[in-house]
């Protein structure tokens, strides 16, 4: 039976449209983010939301706005996406040809279809009888006179087709999988060997298996849909629906093809390279002269990267025997055969390495496990006093260290030095934390900083309650850049796995706890009101530009073999089965044993013109995107915080989501980025609910509304934020900014005129001609909104942060050390404002673009097509 033409393999899926439908549209797969986004399709829209006085900023300067359609609009492509696709690729993408391509899906072949159901036969039945338009290879008719089959042939062609599309995805998956003609050939040349010395025939004469059958299992096929089609594609109990297993397969075999097209000229090319390459060593093996030898290694370099690495035969048995038989003349000959071939392949090999380095996950072996319990046991031994039950003593205040200096959360430490903070965190005498390391350089060790160790006992601290079921109480460490937040945060995970390994541990053999794990004297620590630390993992969730630093410290920091870290990242094929399959199960172990000495390091946002990362892309497909509505009972609902308020995609997820896991700490790195209601920032409550300690960390703690601070203290689960509390909350908080509304109306001139006043008292010389320049800014509806909503939030930000300053851990480049230093020694900078004017012709320009601007503002307003790129400057100076 004839496979399925590429173009025609989505049809099938229109037997899950109703009969009823009338856009086809509407429904799977386009609805499907996972696919829309494979395919390069524009996100669904939400509804539009109305104003929202409890916003940061009216007017959107900082370029967070997503393009969204609705799925009725069809096949309407990604624009970021579209601009990086080659000029000849994006050629046949225009506007005319998408426009054709929608209506031969939506109103060309769906009417035929729901005729043919009405007549009471199904969906296949009609494809198989529904005579498609002869189209002619080349351009597409324009005219429409096919229906815009042609146009639907050239869009879908070249969107699976292009790189990093369906067919890409689909032969990622078979490479991970083993299931190629490459794997396939090898395994047929190893065949063609036996019995050894009776080879059938020469290794290159051995034809790839031109069909997938026998080959492919259904497994890979499952995958394949699963990773197509996202969730949507699964039955309730996880299992892939037949119909998507059946596109699946045809796209198995169609990659098949493919791949064995590629493979078949990548055979002939290989063996031209290994006839030269062998030609060339038997030249040096008969001269043995250093141009000979250079000859045959240069050749066989050529044979590997053009050829053998190709076609798989890298990892054949005959590839590494010549490999072995040049190294072994080279060796006899005294010629550096490595060496050449590291010069000659320096600079590929980095790239490659550059590449691979974000989805390796940094896993230790058993025997660095059983040497890092080793060290752990020797630290435990050196800090374990004389005679047990001996408790820390007082510490004594030495020196008021900071007081009057802005410090957050340090109270408590003022005046301690290092030996008294480890001693109350039951480490007297230490110098590091438990599982960490002094530093491979005997010459300059690894010492913990006052107030590093201070913060990382004030974040514990938090962490332990004095009654059983309250929870822990979260932590901002905003410090400033420069004064080791990493070393912080990995301190704590550091200390809650040495506090859970002790209570393992006979009581003989116990250090004496530190007071914040000992409430009422005992020795169990109610940690976030638990009678005993679980076993856990760590999560620490970042930017994906931070991971390869955060891996960095940790293998700075901690002992080798004490913390596995495993990666979670779009580079993973399991992101929906993550914790009970893949790296994550190798570390944790299949029982989970060592969950709590696991870090997982997850990525999360999106930057302009890259793809959605790890945990963006996982809350896109398994929650449905809420409708933003400004209604006073949907700004409650978001307003409590509710970790179910995000409706799931599918009732029943797989095992070992993120959204199910439990884990010890969640730390969130740059917190900052959680600062609005987009539906990642949303999930991450889901994320936080299920964490027994929440941290976020930021270097710019500087809030423009109360929204920012509000939102982050809700994914951090602080009760003033949450519940009945957050509701009261925003209640007090818009009452507030209602009656600054009201007071703008009669102070708006006195604020504008004197931010005019300070825009001009730099230079008094020429304050004339900067006034009149500033006039003209705030001349300017977006400038006046801006001033607007800085004296609408300023009342009710004070009030956010006066809430929030519990919670609150922050040093500054002037914070001072014991000895009345500054803790990072930095040359004080000065903020200058020099003003340029403009010239006659830059300010016609100017006022050009605010023209324009404030056009597509208005046509916005009354629901009209629009630029976004108007109305948000992206790079504009770049251009």
């Amino acid at each position: 039976m004839p496979l399925c033409p590429l173009v025609r393999c989505l049809l099938p899926l229109l037997a899950h449209t109703a009969d009823d439908a009338v856009n086809p549209f509407e429904h799977m797969p386009f609805t499907s983010p996972t696919f829309r986004e494979i395919l390069m399709l524009a996100p669904l829209a939400t509804d539009d939301p109305e104003e929202d006085m409890h916003s940061d900023i009216l007017v959107d300067i900082e370029g967070e706005g997503d393009q969204i359609v609705d799925a009725a609009q069809g096949l309407v492509l990604d624009n970021v996406k579209l601009g990086q696709l080659k000029v000849p690729v994006a050629s046949k993408l225009s506007p005319e040809v998408l426009l054709l391509a929608n209506s031969f899906y939506r109103d060309w072949l769906w009417p035929k279809i729901k005729e043919y159901r009405a007549a009471g036969q199904d969906t296949n039945y009609a494809l198989d009888r529904i005579d498609l338009p002869k189209v002619r290879k080349g351009a597409p008719d324009m005219t429409g006179s096919d229906g815009g089959f042609s146009c639907y042939r050239i869009v879908m062609q070249t969107l699976m087709n292009r790189e990093g599309g369906v067919m890409d995805i689909v032969e990622q998956v078979m490479k991970r999988a083993g299931v190629t003609p490459a794997h396939a050939w090898l395994h047929l040349r190893e065949e063609n060997r036996l019995p050894p010395g009776k080879s059938k025939v020469d290794d290159y004469e051995v034809l790839p298996p031109q069909s997938a059958t026998g080959y492919v299992g259904p497994q890979v096929v499952d995958v394949v849909a699963e990773t197509l089609f996202g969730p949507e594609a699964l039955t309730p109990s996880g299992k892939v629906i037949r119909l998507y297993a059946e596109v699946g397969n045809v796209l198995v075999r169609r990659a098949w093809e493919r791949l064995w097209r590629k493979l078949k000229t990548a055979v002939g090319k290989s063996k031209e390279l290994y006839e030269r390459f062998d030609l060339t060593l038997k030249v040096a093996e008969d001269l043995g002269t250093d141009a000979a030898m250079a000859a045959a290694v240069l050749a066989f370099r050529q044979w590997r990267v053009d050829g053998a690495e190709k076609t798989m035969e890298v990892e054949d048995v005959n590839f590494k025997q010549a490999e072995s038989r040049l190294g072994q003349l080279c060796h006899e000959l005294g010629y550096d055969m490595y060496g050449q071939l590291n010069r000659a392949g320096k600079r590929t090999a980095k790239k490659k390495e550059q590449k691979k380095r974000k989805a390796i996950s940094k896993l230790a072996t058993e025997q660095d496990i059983a040497a890092s319990q080793d060290n752990y046991e020797a630290f435990c031994e050196a800090l374990r006093p004389p005679s047990p039950g001996v408790e820390p003593g007082p510490a004594r205040n030495r020196f008021d260290l900071l007081e009057d200096y802005g410090d957050l959360g340090m109270k408590d430490y003022a005046g301690r030095s290092v030996g008294e903070m480890f001693a109350d965190l039951g480490l007297p005498g230490a110098t590091y934390f438990p599982f960490g390391t002094s530093g491979s350089n005997p010459e300059k060790p690894i010492s913990m900083m006052p107030h590093q160790v201070a913060g990382t006992s004030a974040i514990l601290k938090r962490a332990f309650t004095g009654d059983q079921d309250s929870p822990a109480l979260p932590t901002f460490l905003c410090d400033d850049v420069g004064l080791g937040k990493t070393a912080q945060l990995l301190g704590v995970i550091q200390m809650i796995a040495h506090m859970r390994q002790q209570q393992e541990y006979h009581p003989s053999k116990k250090l004496v706890p530190p007071p914040m794990a000992a409430p009422a004297g005992k020795n169990t620590p109610y940690f976030a009101g638990l009678d005993e630390i679980p076993n856990l993992p760590h999560l620490l969730i970042m930017p994906r530009t931070l991971s390869d630093q955060w891996t960095s410290e940790i293998d700075k920091f901690t002992t080798k073999g004490s913390f596995q870290v495993v990666r979670y990242n779009s580079d993973q094929d399991n992101l929906p089965r993550f914790f009970s399959s893949g790296d994550y199960q190798k570390a944790a172990g299949a029982d989970g044993r060592r969950a709590g000495r696991v870090i997982v390091i997850a990525d999360q946002s999106r930057l302009l013109g890259f793809d959605r990362q790890a945990i963006d892309t996982q809350a896109k497909n398994c929650f449905e995107v809420p409708p933003k509505k400004g209604c006073m009972a949907a700004q409650l609902k978001l307003a409590e915080g509710d970790p179910t308020q995000l409706k799931r995609r599918q009732k029943t997820m797989v095992a070992g989501n993120i959204w199910d896991q439990r884990f010890a700490t969640v730390i969130y790195d740059e917190s900052h980025n959680l600062r609005n209601d987009r539906l990642t920032n949303l999930a991450s409550i889901i994320i936080s609910d299920h964490a027994l300690l929440r941290i976020a960390a930021t270097a710019t703690p500087l809030f423009t509304g109360p929204k920012d601070l509000c939102g982050q203290c809700r994914v951090l689960r602080f009760s003033p934020f949450i519940g009945l509390q957050g509701q009261n909350l925003y209640k007090r908080l818009r009452e507030m900014e209602k009656q600054a509304k009201k007071d703008w109306d009669d102070e708006a001139a006195e604020v504008i005129s004197d931010a005019i006043d300070d825009g001009a008292e730099d230079d008094l010389a020429r304050v004339a001609q900067i006034t009149e320049d500033v006039r003209r800014r705030y001349d300017s509806g977006d400038q006046k909104k801006i001033l607007q909503t800085q004296f609408i939030h300023e009342e009710s930000i004070e009030t956010v942060r006066e809430l929030i300053l519990p919670i609150i851990v922050r040093r500054t480049c002037d914070s001072k050390d014991m000895d009345g230093k500054p803790l990072l020694p930095m040359r004080r900078y000065k903020e200058l404002m020099a003003w340029s004017p403009l010239s006659s012709e830059e300010q016609a320009v100017l006022d050009m673009v605010n023209k324009v601007h404030d056009e597509h503002v208005q046509l916005r307003k009354r629901g009209l097509l629009f630029d976004p790129k108007v109305l948000v400057w992206e790079d504009f100076l770049m251009g």
